[in-house]
């Protein structure tokens, strides 16, 4: 958040010193739509400080237009889109590590009752026995004999997403109920992939975006005949969905897989969207075996679940609250501590958790009313239709800038897919990807033009090889 302060000053300031008569882009009205209608909610919360708190994350639309803006050749693309791919290798290669390496030692078997009655649980991953740092069993065994205090300290890992938290375990009921016994102890691996992420939901959020722009360079490189890049964005594309597949998202993942299908299906011939088919439907019967080995039973659905459940009780609240406040909603980020006034069934049926509506469309039909929805709609539309005519226009001898347009294309059709059951809005991290991106697909109506310091007018710079997107 710093850095994009950092840069909309800077370029706030370039704005103000040459004074260029910016084009009107198509997705800058709806812009201005939702912004507006998003403050006059804000503006009569009922929890102002609440609501203003999450403007902060509305402002990031402005980083779309601070991107195409500074943007004006092939080269500055490549490099950012390098960029994006080569952070979330990062993030895949640590989660990688992680899995490998392991994240602590845990409890071979469920805990005993003595061990459950000190504060012990199933699932803990203990990273640290009083200042110890735990990587195998044995650091476990070394640390729990060598000691000489009455009480141990323990620091773990608990819940989900895993939170820190530590406790005091008397030694000898440690010793007594066998810990230091060979087996007692086993290494501990990620529940669930979140690189370097807080949680795995905006993990696996941004991992989709970027495997489709990588899968839309793999296809589209692979349609031009050049094997060799198209292969190399084949493998990248490939670790990414790894990844994906650890966080076990069941949107997110099966996002990947419709929206790669659909790529397919954009750029081959009738043979290959039928291979492609008949693979997109074992992967799903193979997904949802996988789900339900992996989640308790819990399919691609999950209907029976707690989470699902919790969902469903929340949409219906959420709906409810819109018909009820149509114009400017409840205010952003007041649900939460308004329940009861509010009547949110899930939270009188899981008092331990309280959280938002699991969607966006209808998280902001209920916190800033209708006409805001009807405005974000709109916006989203504007983009599609954008990188639409984007990617119909860009030649087939420019691959990489049709394949980038490709990606974009799917990216934004994947957001829009995973707003329906995930608050995407409420996670900043995949916020600042996803305008980053649509800055990347609307650049050249501003981008591709220099600023004159003389006369304050933009000068044309026509060089339409060095052009993603044009409105």
């Amino acid at each position: 958040m710093l850095c994009f302060r950092i840069a909309l000053v800077l370029w706030v300031m370039k704005l103000l010193w040459l004074r260029p008569k910016l084009p009107l882009l198509a997705v800058v009205k709806p812009m201005l739509a939702y912004l507006l209608l998003v403050f006059a909610s804000t503006l009569f919360s009922p929890l102002p400080i609440l609501s203003w708190g999450r403007m902060r994350t509305v402002e990031l639309f402005l980083l779309a237009l601070v991107v195409a803006s500074n943007l004006a050749s092939r080269r500055q693309v490549k490099a950012l889109v390098s960029a994006l791919t080569f952070s979330t290798l990062l993030a895949v290669g640590y989660t990688g590590w992680l899995y490998l390496h392991g994240t602590g030692v845990r409890l071979a078997h469920a805990p005993t009752p003595a061990l459950f009655a000190t504060g012990m649980r199933a699932h803990d991953v203990y990273q640290i026995v009083d200042a110890n740092p735990m990587h195998r069993p044995e650091d476990w065994k070394r640390a729990l004999a060598s000691g000489s205090s009455p009480m141990v300290n323990l620091r773990l890992l608990r819940g989900e997403p895993p939170q820190p938290i530590t406790i005091a375990v008397p030694r000898p009921v440690l010793i007594n109920e066998g810990l230091l016994q060979p087996g007692a102890m086993v290494k501990a691996r990620p529940e669930r992939g979140q690189g370097l992420f807080y949680s795995y939901i905006p993990f696996s959020e941004c991992l989709m975006l970027i495997c489709v722009l990588t899968c839309g360079l793999c296809v589209t490189f692979a349609q031009v005949r050049h094997l060799r890049i198209a292969a190399m964005w084949g493998v990248i594309f490939l670790l990414f969905f790894a990844a994906l597949i650890s966080a076990e998202t069941r949107a997110t993942v099966a996002a990947v897989l419709v929206l790669a299908t659909a790529m397919v299906w954009l750029v081959s011939g009738w043979r290959l969207r039928i291979v492609s088919a008949v693979i997109l439907i074992l992967l799903f019967v193979a997904g949802s075996a996988w789900f339900r080995s992996e989640r308790a039973g819990i399919g691609w659905l999950g209907r029976r679940d707690a989470g699902t459940e919790y969902r469903l009780m929340m949409w219906r609240d959420g709906m409810r609250l819109a018909m009820e406040h149509p114009l400017l909603g409840i205010g952003m980020d007041t649900v939460e501590k308004r329940g009861r006034e509010l009547q949110i069934a899930a939270y009188e049926k899981y008092p331990n958790l309280k959280s938002h509506f699991h969607s966006t469309y209808i998280q902001i039909a209920a916190e800033c009313g209708v006409l805001a929805l009807a405005a974000w709609v709109w916006l989203l539309g504007a983009i599609l239709m954008a990188l639409w005519k984007s990617w119909k226009q860009n030649p087939a001898g420019l691959p990489f800038e049709r394949g980038v347009a490709l990606g974009l294309l799917a990216a934004v059709a994947g957001f829009i897919a995973i707003s329906v059951v995930h608050y995407t809005l409420g996670d900043a991290e995949l916020m600042v990807v996803f305008w980053v991106m649509v800055g990347l697909g609307m650049y050249s109506e501003i981008g591709s033009r220099k600023y004159t310091h003389s006369e304050s007018t933009l000068t044309d710079q026509s060089a339409d090889h060095n052009v993603i997107v044009s409105h």
